[in-house]
């Protein structure tokens, strides 16, 4: 139906009207969080209450590299979230140093951070300064690694349940039963770091069940997970052992050196199996079957998870040091058969200005 000019006058008439029906502004808000404003009732109260728990707090974020997708996804949504609640964030870039983040966490403690979120290069060098920093009434949240020391929270990947997923896997695969040879190399990262430790723990335990697996390679990368070590240390398992059936790699940046020695082989049988945060370039990887198996968990929606947590703990105000929370990210197997093109988020969409 038309209403021609009647109408128009009709639509117009009622749209003059909004200002003295509305208390609303007439300059539309830039970020209603950080606005003075009120709305009535319990829903009211809360959403008030809630907002002004997280306006101004002060927040520490320390990480011990940027640069990396996986790095980056996280970094990208905690600052947005935090800019978006008017959270005071400062990020603090380790640059692989822990002595670094050590410092960084003490400046922290000093400065008097309400939480300090700390990804975990050591799980034993910064235990010390995590104790002093919960003594002092701060929150602490540790990020996909974890120290010698629980605090109020853990966010990240599960890697005990990664190592003995992954390591089921390769027995089920590599099995002399299957006509395979059993034989596998294991590529560690770090050995001090928790996404290796945990790993290799849970591993080993599957691993010691089934006699029929020989890890005939079992060597670490070193504390800065080098993807080029990780080439030299399958290439060198590939020569001694041509009927290799399977590499347990632990970290997707460090095992596209595996990947490259197991190429350059012409070995058409070994199959890489790794994990990672999900980005796009190690989809790529698994839809060429480069990776052969690939455990991933989404780093993009850890950095939402990190800040539900950061959220909960700065609006419920619980004791500090008395909470426990654990916050576990799924993992997704994908494989070349399985992944799809939403299964990563794509890295260039998390690079960080």
């Amino acid at each position: 139906m038309k209403y021609g000019g009647f109408g128009k006058l009709i639509a117009l008439g009622a749209l003059s009207l909004l200002p003295f029906l509305s208390s609303a502004p007439a300059v539309a808000e830039d970020n209603v969080y950080l606005s003075d404003r009120t709305f009535p009732g319990p829903s009211g109260e809360l959403w008030k209450s809630s907002i002004d728990a997280l306006r101004g707090k002060k927040v520490t974020y320390v990480v011990h590299v940027t640069g990396f997708p996986l790095f980056d996804a996280w970094t990208k949504t905690i600052k947005r979230e935090s800019e978006l609640y008017g959270i005071n964030l400062s990020i603090q870039d380790g640059n692989w140093n822990p002595d670094v983040m050590n410092q960084a966490i003490a400046g922290a403690i000093t400065d008097g951070t309400n939480l300090l979120i700390i990804h975990n290069a050591d799980r034993n060098v910064f235990a010390k300064n995590i104790k002093a920093a919960q003594a002092a009434g701060i929150y602490v949240i540790q990020l996909n690694m974890n120290s010698t020391v629980n605090t109020d929270a853990f966010v990240g990947a599960d890697y005990f349940g990664i190592g003995v997923t992954m390591a089921n896997d390769i027995v089920k695969d590599c099995s002399p039963s299957n006509g395979k040879s059993g034989k596998i190399a294991i590529v560690q990262g770090s050995t001090t770091a928790s996404a290796s430790f945990d790993q290799y723990v849970a591993a080993k335990q599957v691993f010691s069940e089934h006699p029929e697996i020989q890890i005939v390679s079992d060597q670490s990368t070193g504390p800065m997970w080098s993807s080029e070590n990780a080439k030299q240390i399958v290439s060198a398992a590939l020569i001694q052992h041509p009927d290799l059936c399977a590499v347990y790699g632990m970290w997707d940046q460090m095992d596209v050196g595996s990947a490259a020695a197991i190429q350059e082989s012409g070995l058409k049988d070994v199959t890489l199996y790794t994990s990672g945060g999900g980005d796009g370039e190690m989809c790529n990887l698994v839809k060429q079957g480069v990776f052969g198996k690939y455990y991933a968990y989404n780093a993009v929606r850890q950095g939402y998870d990190i800040m539900s947590v950061v959220k909960t703990l700065l609006i419920n105000k619980p004791e500090v040091g008395k909470s426990r929370i654990a916050l576990y990210s799924p993992i997704e197997v994908l494989t070349k058969d399985t992944v799809k093109n939403w299964s990563c988020f794509d890295p260039a969409s998390v690079k960080l200005n």
